[in-house]
Parts: structure tokens; sequence; C-alpha cells
């Protein structure tokens, strides 16, 4: 679609119209969105294209964002200097505002209250209100210390809404927010080599991997620390898998991770307590991260640039059962490569002028490599990974 330039000033209500008027001369335009991250526009426009002179940051620009998506309002914050006659902007979404609605010190119970807190608590000075919702029903206390924006308390920061209720994925829509449990779904869409993928980058990093921490609490004003013990929940060096049963080699003997035992990274744990913690209750908290961050799992990451078969005549007639979105599960078979990977869809590239992709990224969706075929490096060490079993390359 052709993007359409607004005024700042204009309301949620008013933006299916045409207001200022539409970047016809626009000569590109794309969105990126990443799941739980950034949701940005970047365009480009010629100085002498229609309203060209209006263009400026804080004005709003409409777009469709991504496949199947309505139109959403993004803020433009950039202009970058002309070359050859043609300047870049780059605009943020709508929701980037929630960084300029702030909540002071107060505690919840529960996540909906929580979000609700948000709407009816929070001083949105000069910002648009928000509404906020979410299908988890997760209990426990969510406790705000200070004065914080309610973007950072949503995600991207210790102690957020996703460290304290679990994991989840955001929706942002306009001037609402919702929290889903699983925001995608699974279509038994597969991209495989030969039918619609283009292009493939498989990245497995197991470059920082480690398994205990020495928890710490740092008073920034008087330097008082505390510091825990070194906290492991390993019992073992051997790989599991997500219900704790060993992973076999070869040979049908437990797989070892020899490499990386006795790796120990700093946890800054100042921001959980107002005051002096105990060691004790360092080393509780450091249980739990560990517990929940595995921080021994490598991570896999895989781009790909494929074909979107619903848009092409010879598959016109399946055209839903082929659509993908942020947050759906995916299949990528490439097997020449031993690529056999099922995974969510963690990052969109939208060309909103062409209306189709330009790439997406998926990222690991399981908590271990079974099922998985690929390899995998550990400091100088080389691994092979055949149906989930980790075999040391000779």
């Amino acid at each position: 679609m052709i993007p359409i330039l607004y005024y700042n000033n204009t309301q949620i209500s008013d933006m299916y119209t045409n207001g200022i008027g539409r970047l016809a001369d626009c000569i590109s335009c794309i969105c990126t969105e990443e799941r739980n991250g950034i949701y940005e526009v970047e365009f480009e426009y010629p100085i002498t294209g229609i309203h060209y002179s209006e263009i400026s940051i804080g004005k709003i620009v409409s777009c469709v964002p991504s496949e199947g998506e309505t139109r959403q309002p993004f803020i433009i914050y950039r202009r970058s200097a002309a070359i050859n006659g043609v300047v870049t902007f780059n605009a943020y979404h709508y929701s980037y505002l929630l960084s300029y609605a702030l909540i002071t010190a107060r505690t919840y119970q529960g996540i909906a209250n929580t979000l609700a807190g948000f709407h009816n608590d929070a001083v949105y000075y000069n910002v648009p209100t928000f509404t906020f919702g979410t299908d988890k029903t997760t209990s426990g206390q969510f406790t705000i210390t200070g004065v914080q924006s309610v973007k950072s308390l949503l995600c991207g920061q210790e102690g957020s809404i996703l460290d304290v209720f679990g994991s989840g994925e955001y929706y942002f829509n306009n001037a609402s927010v919702y929290l889903y449990t699983n925001r995608g779904s699974d279509n038994g869409v597969t991209i495989r080599y030969g039918k619609n993928l283009m292009s493939i980058n498989d990245e497995i990093d197991g470059s920082s991997l480690y398994e205990s921490v020495l928890p710490f609490w740092v008073n920034s004003s008087t330097n008082e620390t505390v510091t825990g013990s070194v906290i492991t929940t390993l019992n073992h060096k051997y790989w599991t898998d997500e219900n704790g049963n060993y992973i076999m080699d070869e040979n049908n003997e437990t797989f070892s991770f020899e490499s990386i035992i006795g790796r120990a990274a700093p946890l800054d744990l100042s921001s959980n307590y107002q005051s002096a913690p105990t060691s004790a209750q360092l080393n509780a908290k450091a249980a739990t991260w560990l517990n929940k961050n595995k921080p021994w799992i490598p991570k896999r990451n895989i781009t790909i640039d494929f074909v979107p078969l619903w848009q092409t005549e010879e598959y016109k007639d399946i055209a839903p059962a082929e659509r993908v979105k942020l947050c759906d599960t995916v299949h990528v078979i490439y097997e020449e490569l031993g690529v056999v990977a099922t995974a969510k869809v963690i990052k969109t590239v939208w060309n909103v002028l062409l209306d189709r992709y330009d790439s997406i990224e998926i990222g690991q969706l399981l908590s271990d490599y079974r099922g998985y075929n690929g390899n995998l490096r550990i400091a100088d060490k080389s691994y092979k990974i055949v149906n989930g079993i980790i075999t040391a390359e000779r």
C-alpha cells in the first residue's frame, strides 16, 4: 500500500482517512517487527515528491505492517540527510509512546490487575491513554519501585511482566496492547528447499555458554555490596531434554559438555531488592534465574528468504494454509544442509509498497535439540546433531 501522512495530534479514530495525503512518490517502505521487540518503519522519499515539505519529525505515517494486518500508525523520529535527492525517514510504532506513560511505586496482585493498573494508574501526560488485555491468568505479585515507564515494565528489563508472570507474546494494535500466551499458530506451513525456500542462514551460537552464576547486590548510593555463592542448578554435566532425560550419543552414552563446565558469570540482582538482601536470598533468586534462562543451552536462529506462495497463481487455492505471520510456528526443511527445524517466527521484514515479506527470521522453539539436525560449535570443539543426538566430530 502507499503510506499516508498525518499530523502528530491526529486521533486514532481519524487515521482511516487520507490525512495530509498519500505519500505516492515513496521509493521504498520497509516495516520490521520482532517478537516482543522492535516495531519500526523506514521509508525513502524524494525531495521532489508530493507532500515532501510536510514530512517532519513527530508526524505520523500509516501503513500496513505485515501480512493480514490492518493499517498501523508510526511516529517519525529521524530524518537522514538527502543523498542524490532522496531522504530516509525512520518511524516507531505508536505503542512506543508508552515510554512516556509513567507509573509510580505500587504493588498489584495477578497479571490481570497489573495490566488494568497500567491503564488506570499510569500518568498519560500529553500521551494517549492505552488499553491492555491478556489471555493469561497467572497469579503472583507485581511490584513497581520508584517511577517507571509502562513500556519498560511490559518487557525488556529485569522484573518486567514477562519476567514475573512468565513468557508471552505482545500484540500492539494502535493504542491497545494485548499479551497472548501464544500470539501465533501452527498451520503446518513448511518452507522447503525446492518448493519455496530461496536462501537460508542457519546459525547455532555456543560462544557464550555458562552454567553457573555469582549473584550480587550493590547500593548505587553507598556502594554497599552483598555477594552470594557460585550457584549452579546442574547436578551433572550432561545434555538433557525438556523432561530432564539424558540425551545420548551414538554409542547410547550420556553426552557431556565438559568444555563449558566451570564457567560462571556475574548476576546483578540489585534491581530486585530495595534494601540489602542476605546472601541466602541472593542464592535462591539466582537458582530461580538459572532454571528459567538456562544459559548453558546454545541459541539457534535461522534467517530465511522464501516465496510467499499464497501470492502465486499456482497456490492461490490453498493460500490460507501457506500464510505466515509473526509468532507463527513454521517447519523449515533443507535436507541437503541437514536443517529440519520447527520454530517460531521471531522477526518479519515487510515490504509495504509491494505487499510482501522481504524476509522472516525464525528462532529456537524447543528448549533442547531433540528433533534437530545441524552442527554445533562450542569453544574449539565441533559437534553434529542428528535427530537430537549430539555427536562429537573426530
